[in-house]
């Protein structure tokens, strides 16, 4: 009974973070819409030409949290100032901030599914397996994985985040499995590492330069 109550208590704890994050996004969502869907858009995404676009991730990498709450407690460029408390203001800021996670989440998506493509075309052996019927089911998921990268940024299924993360989950598992089944691999794994550092290299300059 004791442990049952133990347990019970370290639930309570680990779920009330969850529930109270969970009110706080509601509220800066009932904020967003009664003063910025206006101008902003339900998205975030700017209706108005003079209004900035903030469901952009490049507007988070280059404007700080700090930077925006005074922009909402002061007004510029012809947006009004509003009269929100702290908490409403850091909810609101919160929530504004949420818009562009899903494109940041797609474009790690899209550099991901690159390195699996890079990895296919340069080095296929990676993916070779002791058993035919793995090796067959790791070219098709992975060629698939590969190809799901693109359509997430450009078709219908942009917004599906959660399923191209289960892709690339099997991705890694598959990668995990060649490692330890293929021979080629371990012998030549610098070979390997190779493009992939090139490719996070080249995503880290544009990030630095977008």
């Amino acid at each position: 009974m004791k442990k049952g109550f133990i347990a019970f208590g370290l639930l309570i704890i680990f779920l009330l973070p969850l529930a109270t994050a969970a009110v706080d996004f509601e509220e800066g969502k009932e904020i967003y819409e009664d003063d910025c869907l206006s101008c902003h858009g339900p998205e975030g995404a700017a209706k108005k030409g003079a209004a900035v676009d903030f469901s952009s991730q490049n507007y988070w990498d280059k404007t700080t949290e700090e930077e925006v709450k005074q922009i909402i407690k002061n007004g510029k460029n012809g947006m009004p100032a509003f009269d929100l408390t702290s908490e409403e203001n850091e909810k609101l800021v919160e929530y504004m901030k949420a818009m562009a996670k899903n494109e940041l989440t797609q474009r790690n998506m899209l550099i991901l599914h690159g390195i699996t493509l890079a990895l296919l075309l340069i080095f296929p052996a990676y993916f070779h397996f002791d058993s035919l019927k793995t090796c067959l089911a790791s070219s098709l998921i992975l060629s698939a994985s590969a190809i799901l990268g693109f359509i997430t940024i450009i078709g219908p299924l942009q917004f599906f985040t959660i399923f191209n993360t289960i892709v690339l989950l099997i991705t890694v598992i598959f990668a995990i499995l060649s490692i330890k089944q293929n021979e080629w691999v371990k012998k030549n794994y610098l070979k390997v590492l190779r493009p992939i550092v090139l490719v996070l290299f080249i995503y880290g300059l544009t990030l630095v330069f977008t």
